[in-house]
């Protein structure tokens, strides 16, 4: 009996620090550390010394409610990373509804991995953890007004700082110009866009700040290595597209 109650002791302080590395690698944003380690929990758990009971006998809505728990503390694990709740709705959002919609315990296992992949990516791609509040204020004003025009001056006003400051404190920290980090991030939009959509490269470069769609293609071209029509063809083996 004692020997039972004191693996199930440690069986119960494990899992705690299983879950506390599991959340330690999505902030890092280590994807293969945290399948590695949700791998590890789920073993864990799977242990009849858990003693886990269940509220109801509606083992499928369990497993979704449990998931639901974890999408929460996937996102507020990367919010503490200073990825901003601008990226992250959207993924957590989705990811809500499609547990919801999930049929079998075998496709909320499927989407508990894409969870991990997706906020991993989010922390390695927009984390700013590593910059100053000055520079995270820069970034986020450039995401949030991404579509429309952008200046070093207007981003200075708006932050109450000198344009040279901004200029010369967002390079020392980024290792780009404003202007260089501007075209990268739009043209980032548009590939999501060709991927995603069949609106034309003329709407594609309006919907990113770029109206001119001659100049679009030169920016676009100048970053990808081709056209944004031939990216299209490459991706969909098809041309259906108006210049």
């Amino acid at each position: 009996m004692d020997s039972d109650f004191n693996r199930q002791m440690h069986l119960i302080d494990e899992r705690y620090h299983m879950e506390n590395a599991l959340l330690d690698a999505i902030a890092a944003g280590d994807y293969k550390r945290a399948t590695q380690t949700l791998l590890h929990y789920s073993s864990l758990m799977d242990s009849p010394l858990q003693e886990y009971r269940p509220s109801s006998d509606d083992m499928l809505r369990e497993f979704k409610n449990s998931t639901h728990v974890m999408n929460t503390l996937f996102r507020k694990t990367i919010e503490a990373s200073h990825v901003h709740p601008i990226y992250i709705h959207e993924y957590s959002t989705r990811f809500d509804r499609r547990i919801e919609d999930a049929q079998t315990p075998e496709e909320i296992s499927s989407l508990i991995r894409e969870m991990l992949r997706r906020y991993c990516y989010l922390v390695r791609n927009y984390s700013l953890a590593t910059y100053s509040k000055t520079i995270r204020e820069a970034i986020l004003y450039i995401e949030l007004n991404l579509y429309g025009p952008l200046s070093t001056g207007e981003i200075a006003k708006a932050l109450n700082i000198t344009p040279n400051y901004l200029s010369n404190q967002f390079r020392k920290e980024t290792g780009s110009t404003i202007s260089d980090y501007i075209r990268r991030h739009r043209i980032d939009a548009a590939l999501r866009l060709l991927n995603t959509t069949d609106l034309s490269i003329q709407e594609i470069g309006g919907r990113i700040g770029i109206g001119d769609s001659s100049y679009f293609s030169h920016q676009f071209k100048s970053i990808v290595g081709m056209s944004p029509m031939e990216y299209r063809k490459m991706v969909h083996g098809h041309v259906n597209d108006k210049p």
